[in-house]
C-alpha cells in the first residue's frame, strides 16, 4: 500500500484482573520501541505493585519477574492455552486485544503514531472511566455510546496493534 505508515514500535499492555470477582482493572497501553527487558521491565515496575501475580507468554524480557518480587506464570501458546500445571491463561488480554484492536481500526487509529498513541489513551481512559462510574450518568451515557458505536492475577502481554 503506497504511503502507508510502516509502524516500528510495539504495543505493550498491562491489564489487571482481581481474582475474586474477575473484574478489569484499568488497562496501560504504551508504545514501544523495543520489546526488551530493558524497555518492558520498568514499565511493569511502574504500574503493578511488587508481589502482585503476573501471567504472561515466555517472552524472555520477562524471565527475571519472579527475582523483582513478582509472582510470574507463564502459558507456552505453542503447546497449550491454558498452562495444563498451573492453570494460568492469558484469555483476559486476549479478549481486550481483540477489542482495542477492533476499535483502532474502526477509528483509523493507526494511521499515524502519534494518532494510535492518543487512542490507546482514549482506550485507557474511557475503559476506566466508564467503569468507575458505572450506575451514574456518566457512567451510563459511556455505556450507551459504545453500544450505539458497535463497538488480581495481573496479566501482561506483548502484541502488535495490526490491522490484519
Amino acid at each position: 500500500m503506497a504511503g502507508a505508515w510502516k509502524r516500528k514500535k510495539w504495543v505493550f499492555g498491562m491489564l489487571g484482573v482481581r481474582r475474586r470477582r474477575q473484574s478489569k482493572e484499568k488497562p496501560v497501553l504504551r508504545l514501544v520501541e523495543r520489546r526488551s527487558r530493558a524497555t518492558l521491565v520498568p514499565l511493569i515496575n511502574r504500574y503493578i505493585r511488587r508481589g502482585s501475580t503476573i501471567i504472561s507468554d515466555e517472552w524472555r524480557a520477562y524471565n527475571d519477574l519472579p527475582q523483582l518480587g513478582y509472582r510470574h506464570y507463564t502459558v507456552n501458546h505453542s503447546v497449550a492455552y491454558v498452562n495444563p500445571v498451573t492453570g494460568a491463561h492469558t484469555q483476559h488480554i486476549e479478549r481486550a486485544w481483540r477489542t482495542y484492536k477492533e476499535k483502532i481500526w474502526r477509528l483509523r487509529g493507526n494511521c499515524s503514531e502519534e494518532l494510535l498513541e492518543d487512542h490507546l489513551l482514549v482506550i485507557e481512559w474511557e475503559d476506566w472511566l466508564a467503569r468507575k462510574h458505572r450506575h451514574s450518568p456518566l457512567g451510563r451515557l459511556l455505556h450507551d455510546m459504545r453500544v450505539r458505536q458497535g463497538h488480581f492475577y495481573l496479566m501482561v502481554e506483548t502484541q502488535v496493534a495490526s490491522t490484519d
